[in-house]
């Protein structure tokens, strides 16, 4: 297993561990069932924050297949941050975590365009982690203006500490 591999082993680990508690699993139908919903922006959604063509209204999934979706999404996203990023694999696992999931949440193509990515591949990674917090509005409605969302903060905050890899730090 190459160095990058194993670095995005241990990414993909953290990212899991806190996907689900940044997404939560939506509505419950009944134990370990979720179905299909409107998030805050108005997108379709379902399992751990999944949208796209492929969700469908009124849809019930079981926590399995709303995991398998969570590790596919994650999948993507580090592989966004392979074809984006610069010597990714010298990165922190934690940065890389955290990476994945601020692109899990915002797409791919945002990512591209974003200063964090153009800080990640500057290697200024302080700042880069601090540039998340410009990420906290969603659309009020399809044509709606972009307004601050509480839940967006929240993530935002556990994404910069993922990033500076504070969670890991033990106070005295």
């Amino acid at each position: 297993m190459g160095k990058g591999k194993a670095a995005a082993g241990g990414a993909m680990l953290l990212a899991l561990g806190l996907f689900a508690t940044l997404e939560g699993y939506g509505p419950k139908v009944r134990p370990d069932t979720y179905k299909s919903y409107v998030d805050v922006a108005g997108v379709l959604t379902i399992c751990v924050g999944h949208t796209g063509p492929d969700v469908k209204f009124g849809e019930t999934l079981s926590k399995a297949q709303c995991d398998e979706i969570a590790k596919a999404d994650l999948t993507e996203a580090f592989a966004a941050e392979d074809k984006y990023l610069d010597r990714v694999e010298e990165l922190d696992p934690w940065v890389r975590a955290s990476a994945a999931l601020f692109i899990a949440n915002v797409g791919p193509e945002a990512f591209r365009g974003s200063s964090f990515r153009r800080l990640l591949n500057e290697r200024k990674i302080g700042a880069a982690c601090d540039s998340l917090l410009l990420w906290t509005k969603a659309r009020a409605g399809p044509q709606g203006a972009l307004v601050v969302v509480r839940g967006l903060v929240n993530r935002r905050m556990a994404e910069l500490e993922l990033c500076l890899g504070e969670a890991w730090k033990v106070e005295k």
